[in-house]
């Protein structure tokens, strides 16, 4: 248990001590002078116990042994024995005032958390999600500093605190793992950002930010080590076009309070770390032309304007291939080659066509395909999304079929030509 006088008890003690040692004078202007060390001596023990905090016992003995010195004749052993009293004394005095312990890191100062590299982002990352390891990139160690203390009268309260910062400002983006909830901080390749995690050995994870986090907290006087498990993320943020995140420290370990001398803190470090964004496959189309022959069909096949006949289903096939984790958007645009500037849905009868109030249509599974002008720019009226392809085949469907148009039918040959444009983003 420890005491502490209160300001009131410590002036009337200190008052009772100046009047016995005025009082009662030491023989000799040497005995008053060292009656005048033994007073500042208490000084320096009254400040330590007010400021320190140190124990009671000690701070009692040494405290009645420098009134009793104030009291006594001196002889020549009793110097000898007041000067070793006084010594111990300013011993446990200047252990209270000074730091209680030196700490230092127990291997090197920088530790280096290792992540391969390079990273792809896979396809479809939301804003987040984890890139790279899921788990995160971890350093375990039940020792990253290592103490010895000084005060050997009784324990102090210390405690291990961490700083997560990577240089970046906070992406008010939050990671979801390890049940924290973990603030994530921008890196220099956009879209991609790093959040940090530590704890004790011994104790729960916590989410790191920038400001100083506890650890661990104890009371003791041992020689002892401090260790630290920490977690490193790499997180999606938004859209990234790859890059290199450069080399920077995520993390710090530290000791406080602030009388344990610290000779270096422990910098958590990674190594710069190579970002892929998604490689999308190119493709090119293995049938640029594309017969579809719907045979014979007779005229009482049709039930009027507007009905149709016939059936045929062929597709454009495309080869993809070189992607790295990513997909190709295809679009398509049907021009009607007779008619360039025809953006219907019914294709015109090729020149040399004998028959009469028919025509052709081409459908993308149950849907009309509308013609549109021959170019491969994003956004071409009536061009069409046919969907996405990795590395691989990539078949386009379409089916082709006659329609009546007029109210009369002229049997002869019903041709069409149409070409395509593909287009890729």
């Amino acid at each position: 248990m420890q005491y502490r006088l209160s300001v009131a008890e410590t002036n009337q003690w200190r008052a009772a001590s100046q009047y016995r040692f005025s009082a009662r004078p030491m023989r000799g202007d040497a005995g008053t002078a060292r009656g005048d060390r033994n007073m500042k001596m208490y000084d320096l023990l009254e400040h330590s116990n007010y400021s320190w905090r140190v124990g009671n016992m000690a701070i009692r003995f040494c405290r009645s042994m420098v009134t009793k010195l104030g009291r006594r004749t001196w002889t020549k052993a009793g110097n000898r024995f007041g000067r070793g009293v006084l010594i111990l004394c300013g011993l446990v005095a200047s252990s209270s005032v000074f730091a209680f312990g030196t700490c230092q890191p127990s291997g090197a100062r920088d530790i280096v958390i290792s992540i391969p590299s390079p990273i792809t982002v896979p396809p479809g990352t939301a804003v987040g999600q984890v890139i790279g390891n899921t788990s995160g990139y971890a350093f375990n160690s039940q020792s990253v500093m290592r103490c010895t203390y000084t005060d050997i009268f009784h324990p102090r309260y210390a405690e291990s605190v961490m700083r997560g910062y990577v240089g970046g400002e906070d992406s008010l983006v939050r990671l979801n793992a390890l049940g924290l909830s973990i603030r994530v901080y921008r890196t220099n390749v956009p879209g991609v950002g790093i959040a940090v995690a530590a704890q004790d050995p011994n104790r729960p994870m916590v989410a790191l930010s920038d400001r100083l986090t506890v650890l661990y907290g104890t009371t003791q006087n041992k020689p002892g080590a401090w260790g630290a498990n920490v977690r490193v993320f790499l997180v999606a943020i938004g859209p990234t076009v790859g890059g290199t995140i450069r080399s920077q420290e995520v993390a710090t370990f530290d000791l406080r309070p602030l009388d344990l001398i610290i000779h270096n803190d422990v910098r958590f470090i990674i190594p710069g770390v190579v970002i892929n964004a998604p490689l999308k496959p190119t493709c090119s189309v293995t049938t640029p032309s594309v017969p579809m022959s719907l045979g014979q069909v007779t005229v009482s096949a049709f039930k009027g304007v507007g009905s149709h006949a016939g059936s045929a289903t062929e597709s454009i096939r495309l080869n993809c291939g070189g992607g790295g984790g990513s997909t190709l958007d295809v679009f398509v645009t049907v021009t009607d080659q007779t008619q360039p500037a025809n953006r219907t849905d019914v294709l015109s009868l090729a020149g040399g066509s004998t028959a009469g109030g028919v025509a052709l249509q081409l459908l993308r599974g149950p849907t009309l395909i509308r013609y549109g002008a021959d170019s491969s720019a994003i956004g071409n009226p009536n061009q069409w999304l046919a969907g996405s392809t990795g590395n691989g085949t990539f078949s386009i469907p379409l089916t082709a079929r006659y329609i009546q148009t007029g109210s009369s039918i002229t049997p002869g040959t019903a041709n069409g030509v149409a070409t395509f444009t593909m287009a890729y983003r």
